[in-house]
């Protein structure tokens, strides 16, 4: 199991799951039971301060693509879902909003939010080199192509 994202509530594993999840369609004839697909690669979303499963909100279930299940921690008492890996292929984990590039896996949303904290007071710790950036920000550039 390997840790993909630490987010402000959740935590978001990536796992194979060896048993595999059991499958209504795969039915053996001869001994009676489903089947199950071993080494499934899963991930798992762990609902930190989730005592109270109230905050999984109905919005969020709808747009799952596969989830196989929802288990409980019996030490800690949190929730961690099981789901198929393609939910996160194509929903940011950090805001559950579906990515603006899937292929990329960006987030226009969480990709302004990232510039605001991490360049809102950006400094090159030089004063002149500073000052000359705003300089030049503060321009208006006119290119002509001819």
């Amino acid at each position: 199991m390997s840790s993909k994202d630490d987010l402000d509530f959740d935590t978001l594993y990536s796992a194979i799951w060896r048993d595999g999840p059991l499958y209504w369609y795969y039915w053996d004839k001869n001994n009676s039971e489903y089947i199950r697909k071993s080494e499934k690669k899963v991930a798992l979303k762990c609902l930190s301060d989730s005592q109270n499963i109230t905050n999984i909100t109905e919005e969020f279930l709808n747009k799952v693509v596969e989830i196989y299940g929802i288990s409980q921690n019996p030490d800690t008492k949190e929730y961690i879902m099981v789901f198929h890996v393609k939910y996160f292929e194509m929903y940011c984990t950090k805001c559950d909003k579906i990515y603006t590039n899937e292929q990329c896996k960006w987030c226009k949303l969480c990709q302004i939010n990232q510039f605001k904290e991490n360049f809102t007071n950006w400094t090159s710790r030089n004063e002149e080199i500073d000052d000359f950036i705003q300089e030049i920000n503060m321009e208006e550039w006119f290119i002509i192509l001819e």
